[in-house]
């Protein structure tokens, strides 16, 4: 599916492009979402690359293990990890 997405996009086919890109969304991992998200982040795949974010956020919180994540770029594995936190709201106004 990867040489298939690679073939569409040397040749501008839009619609294949989108076909691969949902079906491997639809197959997403934890075998081969390291590998998916090399792959979005090198052909610029930017909703597979968010997938993968997510899936990853949500495999952290599961505590599933997931293949060769000690690859992926410390940069990103930081950006995700700062994602998983909720953002810090004061809900105690002093007026």
């Amino acid at each position: 599916m990867l040489l298939l997405y690679k073939f569409a996009e040397k040749y501008e086919i839009k619609h294949i492009m989108d076909f691969v890109e949902n079906y491997l969304i639809k197959k997403l991992s934890p075998a081969n979402v390291v590998q998916l998200i090399q792959f979005s982040k090198q052909f610029r795949v930017v909703k597979l690359q968010e997938s993968c974010i997510d899936f990853l956020v949500k495999s952290y919180k599961e505590e599933t293990p997931i293949y060769a994540l000690e690859s992926l770029n410390k940069e990103l594995i930081v950006s995700i990890f700062l994602n998983t936190w909720r953002p810090f709201v004061d809900t105690h106004i002093e007026v």
